[in-house]
């Protein structure tokens, strides 16, 4: 059990983990992932986690620009990679069909290549550059794991946000996508004190988390339920993107 100084011993986290993981979310479906079998002949806390995958519209307007440059600008990179590629090819086959060519002849080609080069990026501001206001409602896949911590005794969570193209947002515009109530709150702590990037204990890829240094001391005045998970992350879920219905505390 929990000592009553807002920290959670790893049994009770592990029995917190399965209530929370069957509780009626509402388009949230949490998954246990357990890495006991990389030490199986030790019992260490830590190793099994919950995860879950959503959707969300970034509220942030700043975050929203800067992310529908970076998409332009990608864009625009690929298609100008790709003209690239083509156009040298189009120049070896000219090369070899045309040696006997007059110079006349292969000013007048040039002037046409020039032409096709133009009409491709006209094109491309029509076809490939998303009107802003449409991207504005483009979401961002958000990958969540609530794990344990020893150090602390206590549960952290880890999590990443990817891009339509795949790409892993940067800390400036994941500190962006906080909703606004939130930021102004966690404004009283530096912005990436609150928020740091590091490896995952598990999964060695890098990812974000919330720091849980200050976890126990909010705790004592909001773990005020059966279950300690649901209490804190109640707390610091809706704060990147993960809101929790106040009727998942009627099924305790």
């Amino acid at each position: 059990m929990s000592t009553g100084f807002g920290v959670l011993e790893w049994e009770k986290f592990l029995q917190d983990l399965q209530v929370f993981k069957k509780l009626p979310w509402k388009d949230t479906e949490w998954t246990l992932e357990d890495h006991t079998d990389m030490f199986p002949n030790i019992k260490l806390p830590g190793l099994i986690f919950l995860k879950t995958k959503k959707w969300v519209l970034p509220e942030n307007k700043k975050c929203e620009q800067n992310l529908t440059t970076n998409l332009q600008e990608s864009k625009v990179g690929k298609k100008f990679d790709n003209e690239e590629e083509e156009k040298e090819e189009e120049k070896e086959k000219e090369k070899e069909k045309e040696k006997d060519e007059d110079e006349d002849d292969e000013d007048e080609e040039e002037k046409e290549e020039e032409e096709e080069i133009l009409e491709t990026f006209s094109d491309l501001d029509e076809e490939e550059i998303e009107d802003q206001n449409t991207y504005y409602q483009t979401p961002l896949s958000i990958e969540y794991h609530i794990l344990y911590s020893s150090t602390y005794s206590c549960p952290v969570l880890y999590f990443n946000a990817y891009r339509s193209d795949g790409r892993t947002l940067s800390q400036t515009e994941i500190w962006e996508i906080i909703p606004q109530k939130y930021r102004k709150e966690f404004e009283k702590e530096t912005n990436f004190h609150f928020i740091s990037r590091k490896e995952h204990p598990l999964l060695e890829l890098p990812f974000f988390f919330v720091h849980p240094c200050n976890t126990s001391r909010f705790m004592q005045n909001y773990y005020k339920t059966k279950n300690y998970l649901l209490s804190w992350f109640s707390v610091i879920g809706p704060a990147v993107g993960v809101k929790v219905p106040s009727i998942l505390f009627t099924h305790l």
